[in-house]
């Protein structure tokens, strides 16, 4: 995605484009929230590693994070001259109750009053219960994200009904009621606001809306619940299940590279020289 292309790749994109003028839209959000969206990324993708293990990984050094600390994707972006960069502040958005799609018409492309065609949100997030399975399951069926044609996600839920899914996680929270852990996120931790105070001051009236008091994000502590797997997928209800739907991944196999999209993109990355 364009979260891995480096600032010359967006300059020989605009080039190919005829543009010379190029523009980079992004959105800031809390780091922990992001660390907490970005970790359900991966295991959407196959990894199997467990909330705790991956927030101590990134939180032994936030600064060079790249879930918990925007300016290490953001910092070549503003140093490139022939760079311009708007960020969108996702947290207040939220609060003002406002669509994203809304907001990024009217503070990024000058457009008042546009609205989404649909409510419906395109990208589902799962519950943890859900995600703790996904772990899970990869593990079982070991598989690799780099031998997969297919994102790990959309061959889980090509292969499992609507109604699956509600029984899976109506049997997580049952069965692991006794088995979910905690991890707090401290909001208060001095490299917290460090970053907060280096955000505003690098990208000053980049930032949409501006923040009113310097505080891009809100303050306390979060709660992130999570399910301990080893031993959950021991107990026999989740173990049953994990069997069904080992059975399922093995039956309904999508060959996702061979599909119009990916020959498409293909072909883009090729005309790009990417």
């Amino acid at each position: 995605g364009f979260r891995k292309w480096t600032a010359k790749d967006f300059v020989k994109l605009g080039k190919v484009m005829g543009q010379t003028d190029v523009m980079i839209a992004y959105t800031v959000r809390d780091p922990f929230t992001m660390l907490m969206s970005v970790w359900g990324e991966t295991v959407k993708n196959g990894r199997t590693r467990s909330f705790p293990e991956y927030a101590a990984k990134q939180l032994k050094d936030p600064q060079k994070s790249e879930p918990l600390n925007p300016l290490a994707e953001l910092g070549p972006i503003l140093d490139h001259p022939k760079l311009r960069l708007s960020v969108l502040d996702y947290e207040a958005v939220r609060a003002k109750k406002q669509d994203i799609y809304t907001a990024f018409c009217r503070d990024i492309l000058g457009l008042e009053g546009m609205q989404p065609s649909r409510d419906k949100p395109k990208n589902y997030s799962f519950p943890i219960e859900l995600t703790d399975y996904l772990r899970a399951l990869s593990k079982k069926i070991e598989h690799d994200p780099k031998k997969s044609d297919m994102l790990f996600s959309r061959l889980f839920t090509a292969c499992h009904k609507p109604e699956d899914i509600e029984r899976i996680v109506a049997t997580m929270k049952t069965v692991g009621a006794d088995l979910r852990e905690t991890v707090k996120l401290d909001r208060s931790a001095p490299w917290y606001s460090d970053l907060q105070a280096d955000l505003v001051a690098r990208l000053g009236p980049r930032l949409h809306p501006l923040p009113v008091d310097g505080r891009l994000f809100g303050h306390g502590v979060i709660e992130a619940v999570t399910y301990d797997m080893d031993r959950l997928a021991e107990q026999p209800e989740i173990d049953k299940l994990l069997e069904d739907s080992a059975n399922r991944l093995k039956a309904g196999r999508v060959p996702w590279t061979k599909s119009p999209v990916m020959r498409a993109w293909r072909h883009i990355q090729r005309t790009l020289g990417f």
